[in-house]
């Protein structure tokens, strides 16, 4: 229905990318060939270059895969990391080649006039190509036309939606509710009856679908509606209430023939996706581990030693994945006779001692974790862990706080570069640093964990206000 038609316009969207990159390829090296002279004056090498570059550029169109949201996008600056994504495929697989083959016949000179030109026809194609797509596809006979049934304020929220897919061909006709002489809110989306109408409305305006909001086992819902969508031949659609059910957003997997509703996309369930992360723990920590923490803990047992004499490192039990218990290591930053340990650190607190003030400041106290990191313990990038006390306290005021726990805690976070730090006074608190572990939790990638190390180490050198 909807989606066939998003996919095959994506489909048609890369056949059309690569006639451009093939010919665009093919303008350059006849304007190139007719400038300079040569090498290889049959250039038959430069065919083999194009078929690299248009392989590059489906191997990048496959791991993407098709985006129903981004297929027909009309802002410019959207296009630009795409086609930027493109261009890397396309050339590295050239390279790639180059490489492996030893093969230095290509011109450098147009290999680099070639890739901001390519960047260019690539970006116009994205951003131009759908639009003709859509309107040679979706237009005259293929416009569908649809009627909705159901209550006036599901109909509203659908509005947005309903606007998205017009660019697909997809028309509303109006709606169909009990109560027809209430005026919905939506934009050209008209009462035109009740759901006993629906027989003959279907002939009248010549429908192609029928959404009904109103789902199975609903109050609203009427077998007969289904019977009759068949019987005039109409595609049919049902709008699921399952978000609306568990008050969450949730995913349909399938898994060996069986459907299955999940709360949580969570790529570091892929054991690919684990051994990438870890791999960038390593990278990260063991420099930390070898070069930086040796003379940092020098300096840190000089200022103890004159300003609050005891144990160079401060081991506390936090909670870390599945809530399991483990031991992690900081710098102490509070004298050694601390009566209240459990009791988080708060601004002027004076269990800290005045150098431990400037290293907390600068996140300097939390360079032993990454002998955490080495151990497995916690990840370079994740939740920070909390005290199994304060664990148990926030678990109490957000009864999904404990989902955090589905990956390994972390040095820094999502939540710690956003500037959600220090002391938790409110719920608000809670939540906030909460949301921000949940679009990580879902999100993650290589970029991200990349992106969050680098503006912490920005926030080392610039804390933020709320560092303390």
């Amino acid at each position: 229905m909807i989606e066939p038609r998003v996919k095959g316009l994506h489909q048609f969207l890369v056949l059309g990318q690569i006639a451009i990159l093939v010919a665009f390829f093919r303008l350059w090296h006849a304007i190139w060939f007719a400038v300079n002279t040569p090498a290889d004056p049959s250039g038959q090498a430069y065919t083999v270059y194009c078929l690299l570059l248009t392989a590059g550029l489906l191997i990048e169109a496959q791991s993407r895969g098709w985006d129903a949201a981004g297929v027909y996008e009309k802002s410019l600056l959207k296009h630009l990391p795409v086609t930027l994504r493109q261009v890397a495929f396309a050339v590295g697989a050239l390279l790639v080649f180059l490489v492996v083959a030893k093969d230095h016949s290509i011109s450098r000179s147009f290999l680099l006039t070639l890739i901001p030109g390519l960047y260019a026809v690539l970006l116009a194609g994205n951003h131009l190509l759908p639009r003709f797509l859509c309107r040679l596809f979706f237009q005259g006979s293929r416009k569908a036309r649809i009627l909705l049934i159901g209550s006036l304020e599901k109909a509203d929220k659908l509005e947005p939606w309903l606007a998205r897919k017009s660019d697909f061909g997809f028309h509303a006709v109006g709606i169909l509710c009990e109560n027809k002489t209430v005026s919905s809110k939506a934009r050209n989306l008209p009462v035109l009856g009740t759901p006993s109408d629906l027989d003959r409305l279907i002939a009248e305006h010549a429908i192609s679908h029928v959404i009904l909001l109103d789902p199975p086992g609903s109050p609203g819902f009427d077998p007969r509606l289904v019977q009759t969508v068949h019987a005039r031949g109409a595609r049919l659609l049902v709008l699921s209430n399952v978000d609306e059910l568990f008050r969450h957003p949730v995913n349909i997997v399938d898994e060996d023939g069986l459907k299955f509703f999940t709360f949580f996309q969570e790529p570091l369930e892929s054991p690919f996706n684990r051994a990438l992360k870890r791999t960038l723990d390593i990278a990260v920590a063991l420099p930390v581990v070898l070069f930086i923490l040796p003379p940092v803990s020098a300096l840190v047992w000089i200022l103890q030693r004159v300003q609050s004499p005891g144990p160079v490192f401060y081991k506390q039990s936090r909670a870390g994945i599945q809530n399991r218990s483990f031991t992690m290591i900081k710098f102490r930053s509070m004298h050694a006779a601390n009566p209240a340990e459990s009791r988080a650190a708060t601004r002027g607190d004076g269990r800290v001692f005045a150098s431990g003030r400037w290293l907390r400041r600068f996140s300097l106290d939390e360079l032993p974790q990454f002998l955490n990191v080495l151990r497995g313990e916690m990840s370079v990038v994740g939740p920070r862990p909390h005290m199994i006390e304060h664990n148990d306290e926030f678990a109490r005021v957000m009864n999904n706080y404990h989902v955090r726990a589905f990956v390994k805690p972390g040095v820094t976070g999502l939540a710690q570069v956003r500037g959600f730090r220090g002391e938790t006074r409110t719920v608000g608190d809670i939540a906030t640093r909460l949301q921000s572990d949940m679009v990580y939790l879902e999100n993650w990638s290589p970029v991200l964990d990349c992106a969050i190390i680098l503006r912490t180490v920005w926030q080392m050198f610039f804390p933020p206000a709320k560092a303390y």
